[in-house]
């Protein structure tokens, strides 16, 4: 059981460390406009409601497939097992849903920007 904890957790903590935040710098083809600044404080401001329900999600799946592992791997006291699993899991799986969505936000902000007019590249 300790094993499938420190597994989880060390996941976690790697999945944070790999996210592509919203302030990193904006490359665009060519000169930014008159316009960029306040384009890119409405597309992210747009961009900030996006998928509210994305760590609820995540957590939900994190917790329900810790739980099973957590079982599985715990065979003296399997109650015990899924629940420490099932926290550990949604841990994780907050921390999976909140990568994912940092980028979707990005793409997000790109795209608007884009539609805007301006020729941003990533």
């Amino acid at each position: 059981m300790e094993n499938f904890k420190i597994v989880l957790l060390i996941s976690a903590m790697s999945l944070g460390a790999c996210t592509e935040p919203m302030d990193r710098s904006y490359v665009t083809d060519g000169p930014r406009n008159a316009m960029f600044s306040q384009d890119l404080k409405g597309c992210k401001e747009l961009a900030a409601n996006y998928r509210p329900d994305a760590r609820g999600n995540g957590a939900l799946i994190g917790a329900a497939s810790g739980a099973v592992f957590g079982a599985l791997d715990n065979e003296d006291d399997v109650a015990e097992g899924a629940l420490v699993g099932a926290g550990v899991g949604a841990i994780a799986g907050v921390a999976a849903a909140q990568d994912d969505l940092n980028v979707e936000k990005r793409h997000v902000v790109i795209r608007c920007l884009q539609n805007r007019g301006h020729n941003v590249v990533g």
